[in-house]
Formats: C-alpha cells, sequence, structure tokens
C-alpha cells in the first residue's frame, strides 16, 4: 500500500504534475473547470486507493495544502484570462480601428483621383462617385467620346462694369459671389462646371449624367442664371459709379458630341458644340441662343409646345447664321426629367 499511496501522492499533490494535468484538459477557461478537474483526479485514484478516506485523515495537512496550490492556481489563471481577455479586445479594437482607417484611406484615394470632377458637380453625384458604384464613373474617362449639350455664359459689357465699380476690390467680390450662384444653379440642374473665364461660365450637361433631358435642363439653368445676374447687379449697383442698363447675360447652347479631358487636374470638353455654344454666347443681354443641332434635340425631346423665335446673328469669319431663341412654359419646366441616377438614389 505504502508504494501505492506514494504514486497517489506524486500524483496528487505535486502542483507541478497538476498543472500539467489541468492545462492539458479541454475547456480549461474557469474555476468550475478547476473544480470538476480535481474530482476527476481523485475518482481516477479512487480504484487504486479502497483507503482513500484514511488517507485523507493522514494526510489532511498536504490536502489543505494541495488545494491552497489549487486556489493559487486559480488566481493565477484569472489573472491570465483576464489578461487575455483585456488584449483581445484591444486588439480587436485595433483591427477595428484599422479597418476604419483603411475605408478611410480608400475614400481619401477616391477623393484624390476624383478631386477635379468633384467641385463641379451637385453634391449627391459627388457622394455616388465617392462610393464608386456611380453607374457613369467610367464615362469620366480621358478622352472619353460624349453626347452632350454645352452652355457657353457670357457677362456682355464685362469691361464697361468693370471699369465703372468703385473699386477693384468691390468688383471682384461681385464677380466671385455672381460666379459661385451660376455656378450652383448649374450644378443643381444637373450640369457639370467646366471652368470660369473671368467674364463668364462654360458648363457642358452629357447625356450619361444630366440624362435625356439634357437641353431642357441646360436651358432651365440658363433662365435662372439670367435672373441671378439680373438680382445680382441690383443688390450691387452701390459698387459701380454709373448703373448700366444694357448690360446682362448672354448664352449659348448647343449640342452634339465631344471629347472630355480629363488629366487629373482639368475636367473640359472640346468640340463643335463647344465652339458655337461660345460664338452664341455674344447674343444680347438677358437672351439665350440655340444652334441647329441643340434645337433639334429638344424639339425630338419635348411633347408640349414650346416658342422658338428664329434669329439671325453674323458671326466672325462666318457671316449670318440662324440661331433660335427659346422660352420655356411652366409646363415644360416642371416636366423636365431628372437623369436615371438621382431617380435611382431618391427610390
Amino acid at each position: 500500500m505504502a508504494s501505492e499511496s506514494d504514486n497517489f501522492e506524486d500524483y496528487i499533490l505535486s502542483p507541478e504534475k497538476l498543472r500539467d494535468f489541468l492545462h492539458g484538459m479541454p475547456g480549461y477557461r474557469d474555476n468550475e473547470i478547476l473544480d470538476k478537474a480535481l474530482s476527476e483526479v481523485v475518482e481516477a485514484a479512487r480504484p487504486r486507493h479502497p483507503f482513500l478516506s484514511d488517507y485523507y485523515f493522514e494526510n489532511a495537512e498536504k490536502i489543505s495544502n494541495l488545494y491552497t496550490e489549487i486556489g493559487k492556481l486559480k488566481t493565477d489563471f484569472s489573472s491570465q484570462v483576464n489578461k487575455y481577455v483585456s488584449e483581445k479586445r484591444k486588439s480587436e479594437k485595433k483591427e477595428k480601428e484599422l479597418e476604419q482607417l483603411k475605408r478611410n484611406l480608400d475614400e481619401l484615394l477616391r477623393k484624390l483621383e476624383l478631386a477635379n470632377i468633384l467641385p463641379r458637380v451637385r453634391t449627391e453625384a459627388a457622394e455616388y462617385l465617392i462610393r464608386g458604384d456611380g453607374i457613369f464613373k467610367d464615362n469620366f474617362q480621358n478622352l472619353s467620346e460624349l453626347k452632350s449639350t454645352v452652355i457657353s455664359i457670357d457677362i456682355r459689357r464685362s469691361t464697361s462694369l468693370m471699369l465703372n465699380a468703385r473699386t477693384a476690390s468691390s468688383y471682384a467680390t461681385f464677380i466671385t459671389k455672381l460666379s459661385q450662384e451660376l455656378s450652383s444653379t448649374i450644378k443643381s440642374n444637373f450640369g457639370i462646371v467646366d471652368k470660369f473665364t473671368g467674364d463668364g461660365i462654360l458648363a457642358f450637361f452629357p447625356d450619361f449624367f444630366s440624362g435625356i433631358d439634357s437641353v431642357r435642363l441646360a436651358l432651365k439653368a440658363a433662365e435662372a442664371c439670367h435672373q441671378i445676374f439680373n438680382d445680382h447687379y441690383y443688390a450691387h449697383r452701390r459698387d459701380f459709379n454709373v448703373v448700366l442698363k444694357n448690360v446682362g447675360l448672354g448664352i449659348g447652347v448647343d449640342y452634339g458630341m465631344v471629347t472630355l479631358i480629363n488629366n487629373g487636374s482639368e475636367l473640359t470638353v472640346v468640340g463643335i458644340p463647344v465652339v458655337y455654344a461660345c460664338r452664341l454666347s455674344s447674343a444680347s443681354p438677358n437672351t439665350t441662343l440655340l444652334n441647329q443641332p441643340a434645337l433639334e434635340k429638344l424639339t425630338i425631346e419635348t411633347l408640349s409646345s414650346i416658342m422658338i423665335k428664329e434669329v439671325v446673328i453674323d458671326l466672325k469669319h462666318e457671316g449670318e447664321i440662324a440661331a433660335y431663341e427659346i422660352k420655356l412654359s411652366n409646363e415644360e419646366h416642371n416636366s423636365v426629367r431628372s437623369p436615371e441616377w438621382y431617380s435611382l438614389l431618391e427610390k
């Protein structure tokens, strides 16, 4: 019996072997598991020790020490578990922070890639592009061939306005605020602002972006721009020594195939529609003129009646050409359709 007792004592009372045994158990996680483990050790030893209870009485101090050691193990394990959980939580937090940083970086990279586009379009379109799931993103590739309405806005008698300004700074403020308001109106009507030319704005309404009503949207924007200029000029009369009466915007509109130039810093279109929109913007103040292709596109799109007035203008190096003044009715304004991508966003 002595040898068996020694074997049992060697098995049960050695803290090192007990640790090895407990650490080898699956699911070694909490105090309940430790208690169960101790019971299993005792039960495993019982068949070899019929007089186990006598042994316990005889070795009460050793058994007490065993429980003390187990208590230390529990405390140590609990500390290790808490440390592990804390570190895991920190790790998970870091992983989430890294994931968020990666998302922020991806968004920043997309914004940098689209930096020359985002300020030129309305907010919803910018967000659509940043998300990267816009159905029209590929159309912004450099040298893309696009069907587009082009609008050129020119401040007629801008030189006289500048010379009549009371101070250069007041005129700079006048023209800066005006360009901001005109640009905002173009963007709100699903146009893309090309550039501010110093005495006007060039913008375009490509079919892929502005939709099938691109000409009507351009005309709607043009009418709003005429009103903006008149209101703005009236509000700033005190900035001028002489208030000129025959001033306003001349706006030219054309439609056709253009080539998009997107070199990362510039975003502009070139082509015949750009040329004739700019030439037609030499119209009289408060006048919008359409070229023939824009008129044809408009009449195809329009179901209601529109007011068309043919006028003759004299273009440098070309002579007299026919152009068209258009007045959209309220019914026409109300029936202008938003582009498809915007309708999808609304849904």
